[in-house]
């Protein structure tokens, strides 16, 4: 099988996945490699046979929302817990993010703020990268189609341990640091939102998301 270019768009499961390759060892032999540009790689740059992972947009969205908000207590389990680990970095909190994270105390709240036109940063790290739109990485679909030939191989995230064992022999880490996952916390997280916010997040905030993740959906390389 010929080796696959992994691209990192944040909270898909990447930082499990360049654990598990960790664990594995360097070497030419492992079928898949995460791109060296990290979150910074975009499928217009990458060469054949790339995959990536896809993910349910709000619960994306969540996600990221609830890394940043924790982000002082991953730090400390960092350094404390988890030493023995490579740290693959925990930005401070930029003072638009503190502003964000001390009006929104969850992801329905973090959306009402936005819908009314406070201020965001865009695609830059930390919050807003973490819930930035897909389409950053992929592009939109009209863009995505014209490199659409370099894909091999797609899946979502809640099929990536049967993935990652029956495409690369590879096991996914369980640990919930290694996750980034909120299960590391005893932190109620909420990924309610209220059902005008949930219309117009999937509408008219990331209705390119949804759209492209539909398509994908439909394509030979996605598997399930």
């Amino acid at each position: 099988m010929l080796k696959h270019s992994y691209i990192h768009i944040p909270k898909t499961g990447g930082t499990a996945i360049k654990y598990a390759l960790l664990a594995e060892g360097a070497s030419s032999k492992i079928p898949i490699s995460i791109a060296a540009a990290g979150h910074n790689q975009r499928l217009s740059g990458m060469n054949e046979n790339t995959c990536f992972v896809i993910r349910d947009p709000w619960q994306r969205f969540c996600s990221g929302f609830w890394e940043r908000v924790t982000v002082n207590d991953r730090k400390a389990k960092s350094k404390s817990e988890y030493s023995d680990l490579r740290d693959f970095g925990y930005r401070d909190l930029d003072p638009v993010e503190l502003q964000i994270l001390s009006e929104c105390k969850t992801p329905n709240e973090f959306v009402s703020y936005i819908r009314d036109g406070k201020p965001i940063l865009r695609h830059q790290p930390g919050l807003f990268e973490l819930t930035g739109s897909i389409t950053y990485w992929l592009g939109n679909l009209e863009d995505y189609k014209k490199h659409e030939h370099k894909i091999s191989l797609v899946f979502d995230l809640g099929s990536m341990n049967k993935i990652m064992k029956e495409i690369y022999d590879i096991d996914i880490p369980q640990d919930p640091f290694q996750q980034r996952s909120r299960k590391l916390f005893d932190l109620e997280q909420s990924y309610d939102i209220s059902p005008e916010n949930l219309s117009w997040f999937m509408n008219k905030y990331r209705h390119r998301d949804y759209e492209l993740i539909d398509y994908i959906k439909g394509r030979e390389y996605f598997l399930s």
